[in-house]
C-alpha cells in the first residue's frame, strides 16, 4: 500500500476577485465560476479517510496530513458553506482518529471577524498572500493596508497563520524589507514566480540570486530564529547532505522551489472532482488522474496518483538524459526545475537554461562559503539537518575543516557541531 499524499489541495471554487499577473493559471477571466458541491466534497473526504485508515491498518502508523482549501479565492464561497465543509471533514477524520489539519490559502481581502472565528473554531491554519509592488502585479489596485489590518485581527483572535510572497522581476532589493515591515512578527515564505505565460515577470538568475538567495542565506546562517523562509532552505540542506555524506537520491520531484505532484507529495482536486498530480495543471488533461467519484476504495491517494506520476516521469527522464543532468555535479540541488513554464509559454516540453544558471550560481556560492555555512548551522539551537530526499549511507571526507564535527543521526539526518574533525 502506497502512502503518497500528505497534502491534498482542494479547489473549492474557480472564482477570483483579483487577476494576479504572476498567477500560473494565466488570465482567469475565462475560467467558469464553478464551486465544489457538498456532494462532491463528501465523497472526497470519505475517500481520504478510507485511504488513510487502510494505510494505518497495513503500516501501523500514519503521519499528519493536511487538507488545503484553495481556489481561485476560497473565501468567495459563503461562510455557511465554508463552515459546513470544515464541520463535515472534522467529524469524519475525528471519528477515525486520524491526525489531520485544515488550512486555507487566501489573498486576505475577505477576512473578517466572523470568518476568522470559524477558522479558529476548526483550528484552521491560514496562508495569506502579501506581495511586493502589489499594484504592479494585479489588474486592479489592492488596499494593502486592509490586508494588514486583517492579519492584525487574525493575530488578535489567535488564529494560526503564515504569509507567502511571490518574487518577480518587478521587485527590487528592498523587497524582503518591505514585506517584513508589513508583517515583522511572522516568518515570511518567499516563492519564485515562474513564467507560466508571457508576462515578462520572471526574474533573471542574477536578480533572484542577489535579491532573494543572498538575504535568505544570511538569514539561514544568522544563528537566530529565521525571519525568512523560502524553499531555498531545502536546497541548502540538500547541499550540506551532499558534501558531507555518501547517499542515495530517492525523490521524484521536478521542482526545486516547492514540493511537487510529480514527486508524489501532493494531489490537487478541482471543484468538479477532477484530480491532478500538480495544482498547476488544473484544466489540462495531460496529467490528470480520474474524478473523485470514479476512483475505487483505497485507490484515491495511491495508485491513481502513481500512474499519473509515471506519465510525468516518462516524459521527463528522456529530457534529463538529453541534457546530461544525471552526470552534472549541480543536479543534487537542481531537481531539474519544472518544465511547465515552457509548456505554458510555447507548448514545448523543455528545461529552462535560466534555472540551470541559477542553480550553478547557488551551488558555487555555497562551496565558496562552506565554512560560514557550517559555522552558522553549528550555532543554531537545532543543528540537525534532515531531508526526506536522501537516504544517507555514511559520512565521508569531502572537505577538510577541523573545527567541525559532522555526525550521522539516522538514515536521513546529520548533526553539525563545533568540535574535532569528523571521522
Amino acid at each position: 500500500m502506497f502512502q503518497w499524499s500528505n497534502l491534498i489541495i482542494v479547489a473549492l471554487t474557480q472564482k477570483c476577485n483579483m487577476n494576479c499577473k504572476y498567477c500560473y493559471l494565466g488570465d482567469k477571466s475565462s475560467l467558469p465560476d464553478t464551486e465544489m458541491s457538498f456532494a462532491t466534497y463528501k465523497v472526497l473526504i470519505n475517500q481520504i479517510a478510507l485511504d488513510k485508515v487502510q494505510f494505518f491498518k497495513e503500516k501501523g502508523k500514519i503521519s499528519k496530513f493536511q487538507v488545503l482549501l484553495h481556489g481561485g479565492e476560497p473565501t468567495l464561497i459563503s461562510k455557511n458553506k465554508f463552515e459546513r465543509f470544515l464541520e463535515y471533514g472534522t467529524k469524519v477524520f475525528s471519528a477515525y482518529g486520524l491526525p489531520f489539519e485544515f488550512s486555507v490559502q487566501t489573498n486576505g481581502i475577505n477576512l473578517d471577524r466572523d470568518l476568522l472565528q470559524i477558522f479558529k473554531d476548526y483550528n484552521v491554519h491560514l496562508g495569506i498572500s502579501i506581495d511586493g509592488c502589489t499594484n504592479n502585479l494585479r489588474d486592479a489596485p489592492v488596499d494593502q493596508k486592509l490586508i494588514i489590518n486583517h492579519l492584525n485581527l487574525a493575530k488578535e483572535m489567535d488564529v494560526k497563520f503564515g504569509t507567502v510572497s511571490v518574487f518577480t522581476s518587478l521587485d527590487d532589493k528592498n523587497f524582503l524589507d518591505e514585506i517584513l515591515a508589513y508583517n515583522g512578527w511572522m516568518c515570511i515564505k518567499v516563492n519564485k514566480m515562474e513564467e507560466y505565460y508571457n508576462n515578462g515577470l520572471t526574474p533573471s538568475p542574477a536578480h533572484y540570486f542577489n535579491n532573494i538567495f543572498l538575504p535568505s542565506f544570511k538569514d539561514y546562517i544568522s544563528g537566530s530564529k529565521s525571519r525568512i523562509y523560502s524553499d531555498l532552505e531545502r536546497i541548502i540542506d540538500g547541499f550540506l547532505i551532499d558534501v558531507a555524506t555518501s547517499h542515495s537520491y530517492n525523490t521524484q520531484s521536478t521542482c526545486k522551489f516547492k514540493f511537487c505532484g510529480a514527486g508524489t507529495k501532493l494531489i490537487s482536486i478541482m471543484p468538479s472532482g477532477l484530480m491532478h498530480i500538480c495544482d498547476h495543471w488544473r484544466g489540462d488533461e495531460t496529467f490528470y488522474n480520474e474524478k473523485v467519484h470514479q476512483v475505487g476504495t483505497f485507490d484515491f491517494l495511491t495508485l491513481q496518483q502513481f500512474r499519473a506520476s509515471l506519465r510525468w516521469i516518462q516524459k521527463l527522464n528522456p529530457l534529463i538524459k538529453e541534457k546530461g543532468c544525471d552526470n552534472c555535479i549541480y543536479s543534487i540541488i537542481c531537481l531539474h526545475e519544472c518544465p511547465l513554464s515552457n509548456i505554458k509559454l510555447n507548448g514545448k516540453w523543455a528545461l529552462d537554461k535560466r534555472d540551470c544558471e541559477l542553480t550553478k550560481m547557488i551551488y558555487d556560492y555555497l562551496w565558496e562559503h562552506l565554512e560560514d555555512l557550517l559555522e552558522g548551522v553549528s550555532k543554531r539551537k537545532n543543528n540537525i539537518i534532515s531531508t526526506t530526499d536522501f537516504s544517507i549511507y555514511k559520512l565521508h571526507k569531502r572537505f577538510q575543516l577541523s573545527k567541525y564535527k559532522i555526525s550521522k543521526i539516522n538514515r536521513n539526518s546529520i548533526k553539525i557541531e563545533k568540535g574535532a574533525e569528523h571521522v
